[in-house]
């Protein structure tokens, strides 16, 4: 029977065809069971969460500073595995898809005031100094309000986890020359990153030791939704860090006086606004 090369192709066409329908139903399930996990799981953390800061605020009756340090430790578990949780539940919902953006004009300035008053007692916990040096007279940045305040808490987040007692931790932001663009940056004197590691902490579900201890540790997810949400933008987020020495990073945004780059690449495109300085 003489070779026929048609039918060879449709076989192989019909064999990419089939595990093509296995990667997506397997998709499909990985994405079902995070989400059904994160939902199970977010119910009793929050219960957890809320009643250790009743008993840590002393609403519930006076404790004994031995029982105040433990109900510290039990807060910072529980909203850490929340923040988790929201993570994971954030990348689920995506189902892989670009989220919708629905970008305002805001001042950064205030945001960063507003994270650093919610984190005003992790930072008191450790003693950490926090800096802002952001002019008055910057641009109003024009981007999704809520997407930006997770990135930006996510870094901040990261710093002051990531950083030993009597540390620093200082955000600025700065318009380019044109005042298109706003570059953002949360800088730590935290214990660093290697330089292997560096691009690796973007991949979702890695988690590096980096020669701590486990509970410092996330749920692989955080940084990979940021830079997702920057470039979402038409920004970048990226990286600069030395082991010991702490780290920086930094992610740009357009302004309203830039408003319509973010227009008209749907946020899907890379722009100027993504260059290294």
């Amino acid at each position: 029977m003489p070779y026929d090369p048609s039918a060879a192709d449709t076989e192989h066409n019909d064999a990419l065809e089939r595990e093509i329908r296995v990667l997506r139903n397997l998709e499909a399930a990985r994405i079902q069971f995070l989400t059904l996990v994160s939902h199970e799981l977010r119910t009793p953390l929050t219960s957890i969460l809320t009643y250790a800061e009743a008993l840590e605020d002393e609403r519930l009756g006076p404790l004994r500073h031995e029982q105040q340090a433990a109900l510290a430790s039990v807060t910072r578990a529980a909203r850490q595995t929340l923040e988790m949780v929201d993570e994971i539940l954030r990348y689920s919902k995506s189902g892989g898809q670009s989220a919708e953006l629905r970008p305002e004009s805001f001042d950064i300035g205030t945001m960063v005031e507003q994270l650093e008053t919610s984190h005003q007692s992790l930072l008191a916990r450790k003693g950490l100094e926090f800096r802002r040096q952001i002019d008055e007279d910057v641009p109003r940045v024009y981007a999704d309000r809520a997407k930006v305040s997770h990135v930006l808490g996510n870094l901040i987040s990261n710093a002051i986890e990531f950083t030993p007692e009597g540390g620093r931790i200082e955000v600025s932001a700065e318009a380019d020359e044109e005042g298109g663009w706003m570059r953002v940056e949360v800088a730590d004197t935290g214990i660093g990153i290697p330089p292997e590691d560096q691009e690796r902490i973007f991949e979702e579900f890695v988690s590096l030791d980096r020669g701590v201890d486990r509970r410092l540790g996330g749920s692989g997810l955080g940084l990979s939704i940021a830079r997702r949400l920057i470039e979402m933008h038409g920004g970048q987020l990226g990286l600069e860090s030395s082991p010991g020495e702490g780290s920086l990073f930094h992610f740009t945004l357009p302004t309203e006086r830039n408003h319509s780059a973010l227009a008209a690449s749907g946020g899907r495109n890379r722009s100027r606004g993504g260059a290294e300085r």
